[in-house]
């Protein structure tokens, strides 16, 4: 399940969570919508009202991501890439004989950068590195436009061994550095390996089925982890290998949208809700919302919800030679005599 994270709490709940949109819209405005029912749709699993909304809005922005994705799909004639661009590529491999490295006051590691558009998104599958002793390694996400700490993540070796740190995410940044502590972990020396990718010290050539530069890099402890303070020269081996795929994602688009998306998913909420209450047999559908309503309920978001979708796709700009794929500008035609 692909989720813009962005889009969480555009749409609040009156008394649990406030609208964070710039022209704030409540799932209460929906009709026949109360707190009483989200109290009582709360069991054993949802405890508060908060939780049951949280999981709404989890389903509803799915709903919204999967529906553009196709929309734009169906208004392009299929030009938006769905698919990987670069598919389970390993950075490197380990070099034979093993070398081990020194220990060094860098974070260091490999570099993805995306910049050739920005609806790239890099799906960091694992990560494997050399413990020369019993330890726990942290491997660090960086945004390399701002410096932010995306995400950190553990493995422990138990002896001197090889590890593999499981990732399993994406991430949808232009740049993006995934390094380790290169004073404290010892690893071994890599082999960078370039199939599937641009590398190079100098500038990358983004083309249309090229459009992901990779380089092994480190930043000195301490300093702030942005693009500037990257350092190729000195790092010779990022000391690990980092195992990914680049696919074309929405979620920078709709995160740059989330005010035009408002109200897709407001009506996205109101489906995923008369859902819920339709199942659930903790509401007395005679009295706190009776069958017609919740039927009307369901028509109305149903209705609005596909019309929200057409004006959102009609009024949006889709010019990017990498995730729509590149076409030819000139046709031809052989013509029989």
């Amino acid at each position: 399940m692909r989720i813009a994270n962005c889009l969480y709490d555009l749409i609040g709940l009156r008394g649990v969570c406030t609208s964070n949109a710039a022209l704030p819209l409540y799932v209460n405005d929906l009709p026949g919508i109360t707190n009483e029912i989200f109290e009582l749709l709360t069991n054993e699993d949802f405890q508060t009202r908060s939780d049951v909304y949280n999981q709404i809005q989890k389903l509803a922005i799915n709903d919204t991501y999967n529906a553009i994705q196709g929309a734009l799909i169906n208004k392009t004639d299929g030009a938006f890439r769905v698919n990987n661009i670069v598919s389970n590529v390993n950075s490197g491999e380990w070099k034979q004989p093993f070398n081990a490295l020194s220990a060094a006051a860098y974070r260091q590691g490999i570099e993805i950068d995306m910049r050739a558009s920005d609806n790239l998104a890099a799906y960091i599958d694992e990560v494997y590195i050399y413990a020369p002793s019993a330890q726990t390694i942290t491997i660090y996400v960086y945004n390399l436009e701002t410096g932010e700490t995306i995400e950190t993540f553990t493995g422990t070796a138990t002896a001197a061994e090889f590890v593999t740190i499981t990732a399993s995410k994406y991430y949808p940044y232009r740049r993006i550095f995934i390094a380790y502590d290169a004073n404290t972990v010892l690893s071994r020396e890599v082999t960078y390996r370039s199939e599937g990718h641009t590398i190079g010290l100098g500038g990358l050539n983004f083309q249309c089925d090229n459009n992901v530069g990779t380089r092994y890099a480190r930043i000195a402890t301490g300093t702030d982890y942005i693009h500037n303070n990257l350092d190729y020269e000195g790092v010779g081996s990022g000391g690990m290998i980092v195992k990914y795929n680049i696919s074309c994602s929405l979620e920078n688009f709709l995160c740059e949208n989330r005010e035009r998306i408002k109200d897709i998913l407001f009506y996205a909420i109101g489906r995923q809700m008369a859902t819920k209450i339709l199942l659930s047999d903790r509401i007395n559908k005679a009295t706190l919302i009776s069958q017609e309503k919740l039927d009307g309920l369901a028509a109305y978001s149903e209705n609005m919800y596909q019309k929200s979708i057409q004006n959102f796709i009609s009024g949006s700009r889709t010019a990017d030679p990498v995730c729509f794929e590149c076409r030819p500008k000139v046709g031809k035609r052989v013509a029989m005599p």
